[in-house]
């Protein structure tokens, strides 16, 4: 594991600033989690080998089991590429998300016989549902007002189907994210642990090699 460094507090990968690089020390993945094609519990707990500074501050989780109004405007960010067939981007980039309705997200996805879109899953697409989430995205964040309440799950593979991206349900799962952590509901900036990511991705997505 310690061929792996996790990256946080800047937006250019290639600028390594020592105290921004921390080193992987454990994994726990979900205990119920079911990979492809269900994606079911889909994240997946780093422990870090010492915290970040205070002058790094991790985004909030948000409350055990809160609900987020349908077109609630959110952000992704990450380092995903641009076009199927580019590579990664090494500068951060970020997208406007807006949650979709989750009854309709579950059927457009039964249509397909992608996989089932459960509860502890949150379904997100830009305003024109064409903006896509492409290769390195899997695992970005998704942020409304200030809190963390997606990480990506499942993407368009940088195309624009008019199919909305599937996220894991953060606040399904902060009870879990306690146990693990032992930390409150507002992770401290000192920790050195919660650097959740889905773990279908954990060779491309916020880990720098």
């Amino acid at each position: 594991m310690n061929q792996y460094r996790v990256y946080a507090g800047g937006v250019n990968l290639l600028e390594h600033n020592v105290d921004r690089i921390r080193i992987p020390v454990n994994i726990t993945l979900h205990r119920d989690y079911i990979g492809p094609p269900a994606f079911v519990n889909n994240l997946a707990i780093i422990g870090l080998n010492a915290p970040f500074g205070n002058d790094i501050i991790p985004v909030a989780l948000p409350s055990a089991g809160s609900q987020l109004p349908t077109m609630t405007q959110c952000y992704a960010a990450g380092w995903g590429a641009d076009h199927i067939n580019l590579s990664e981007s090494s500068v951060q980039r970020y997208v406007s998300n807006y949650i979709y309705d989750q009854q309709v997200c579950t059927i457009r996805y039964n249509l397909n016989s992608w996989m089932n879109i459960l509860p502890s899953m949150l379904c997100a697409a830009s305003w024109d549902i064409v903006s896509a989430g492409c290769t390195g995205d899997i695992g970005n964040g998704l942020i409304c007002n200030g809190t963390l309440h997606g990480v990506l799950s499942v993407s368009n593979n940088c195309h624009g189907n008019g199919v909305p991206e599937v996220y894991v349900r953060v606040a399904d799962y902060v009870p879990w994210i306690r146990e693990v952590t032992g930390a409150s509901s507002t992770i401290q900036p000192g920790m050195a642990m919660l650097v959740l990511f889905a773990i279908v991705q954990f060779l491309t997505v916020k880990i720098i090699s």
